[in-house]
């Protein structure tokens, strides 16, 4: 884990304190995620407030890599939408732990 993810939005900094780590084999590349959740929502600026997603109540995510070819974008989803892009939230794929 070398990175952590964080965005502007709404007028304010936000960061879900999350980590990420890219490795990139001969044939292969791969990415791994730790992402802290807070089931106390106090601090609405920092870390990703809920639950831990469940099979009864799952997170609904999605993962793409964009590539560009020509200056065109390519995208490779983990959860196809069949759209140009990947922000349809109804396509995406469930994420739970048991």
């Amino acid at each position: 884990m070398n990175r952590v993810l964080s965005s502007r939005f709404s007028g304010y900094e936000w960061s879900s304190k999350a980590e990420v780590g890219a490795y990139v084999g001969e044939d292969f590349w791969s990415v791994e995620v730790k992402i802290p959740v807070d089931q106390n929502s106090d601090d609405p600026n920092h870390l990703v407030a809920g639950r831990k997603p469940t099979e009864k109540l799952p997170w609904h995510v999605n993962v793409c890599r964009q590539r560009m070819r020509d200056n065109v974008p390519q995208w490779s989803c983990w959860s196809p939408t069949g759209k140009k892009g990947f922000h349809d939230v109804m396509k995406f794929g469930k994420l739970f732990i048991r």
